[in-house]
């Protein structure tokens, strides 16, 4: 009877061994036929990687001198794993539980199809598990009004088979995939380099899929936590622009640039209204490295001039901030809108 693919799960760790372990337990549960892991440590802060490899689970315990970030830290699985000439590599969040049958029913369909490339199980909320929180991403690069990533947590992805965009907590990757388009895109550091993977796999020809008979159950926010993140928050912003205008083209990407601003500002007065005193700070700092093109971990991460911070505090946002976001997103009917009620309200 002919062996099933050789698959290689590629597990990374930071500060989580607990939730490691638990991850590379529910790995040995599987029923699957031929697989292997190999976990890399992040530069944890203690003797983690020795921990794991002592617990017997992994086939290979990889320890990095301090924290890559997520594309970086998976990119060294990824080229360990390639090196044992696997059939697909399997990108697996550390804070998930691994249904039993779940790799056998990626494979299955894996194999199914050649054109397929890159596959993901549907992602459930480890407290809630019948809570879907992914069921795959529409990437849509010729809105009309503005690009958009909409997160789909039903049966609406099926209308979309073939060109959703998988996130990385659980993505089988056929080896042939990596060898055409290459490695996750490092400059992202974490967030949104698996949407860069899908779409920079979908425009190589190859197929997504988003297997329902699938599941994986995931710890959301382990790594950042699940309350505020300033640095969630930092790297969203910053990443936002990256991936537009890497995907983008022509006139669609110059209309981004415009827009970037006025969404940055949102994002800064929502967390202002919020009382998100040191998030809006991280945010405004995203848009700025974002538009000098400085990229890579949020430890290295700028801050705004003091007389751009001034112009942005004083007067964006210390006289009618929407105003201003209105203004500068173009929306001038809105603008004329909001002036004509204030006057009448001042008459009134």
């Amino acid at each position: 009877m002919r062996r099933p693919p050789a698959v290689w799960v590629v597990i990374l760790n930071w500060n989580g061994l607990a939730d490691t372990l638990e991850c590379l337990a529910s790995a040995r549960r599987l029923r699957y036929g031929n697989l292997y892991v190999v976990v890399v440590d992040n530069g944890s802060s203690s003797s983690e990687a020795d921990q794991i490899e002592g617990s017997g689970l992994a086939d290979a315990v990889l320890q990095e001198p301090g924290n890559l970030g997520y594309a970086a830290g998976c990119n060294v699985g990824l080229r360990y794993a390639l090196g044992r000439n696997p059939d697909y590599v399997w990108l697996l969040n550390n804070d998930t539980v691994i249904d039993g049958g779940c790799l056998d029913a990626l494979v299955t369909v894996g194999e199914s199809d050649e054109r397929i490339g890159i596959l993901s199980p549907v992602v459930y909320e480890f407290a809630s598990p019948h809570e879907i929180q992914f069921a795959g991403t529409v990437v849509d690069l010729h809105g009309e009004r503005k690009p958009t990533l909409t997160a789909l947590a039903g049966p609406a992805a099926q209308a979309n088979e073939g060109r959703l965009a998988l996130w990385g907590t659980a993505l089988l990757i056929k080896r042939s995939v990596v060898e055409k388009i290459g490695f996750l895109d490092e400059r992202y550091f974490a967030y949104v380099e698996d949407m860069d993977f899908s779409v920079r796999a979908i425009g190589a020809g190859f197929r997504t899929s988003v297997v329902h008979e699938a599941a994986v159950f995931h710890k959301h926010g382990a790594s950042l936590g699940t309350g505020e993140s300033p640095i969630r928050e930092y790297l969203l912003a910053r990443n936002e622009y990256l991936f537009w205008t890497t995907h983008l083209t022509g006139w669609r990407r110059v209309r981004y640039r415009f827009r970037y601003v006025p969404w940055v500002l949102r994002r800064i007065l929502d967390a202002r209204v919020n009382g998100r005193k040191s998030t809006e700070e991280y945010i405004a700092s995203g848009g700025w490295d974002a538009l000098r093109g400085r990229w890579g971990s949020w430890e290295r991460r700028g801050r705004l001039p003091g007389w751009l911070r001034a112009v942005l505090n004083r007067v964006v946002l210390g006289w009618r901030p929407f105003l201003w976001v209105k203004l500068l997103e173009g929306d001038f009917r809105g603008v004329a809108a909001e002036v004509l009620r204030r006057g009448m309200k001042r008459r009134g």
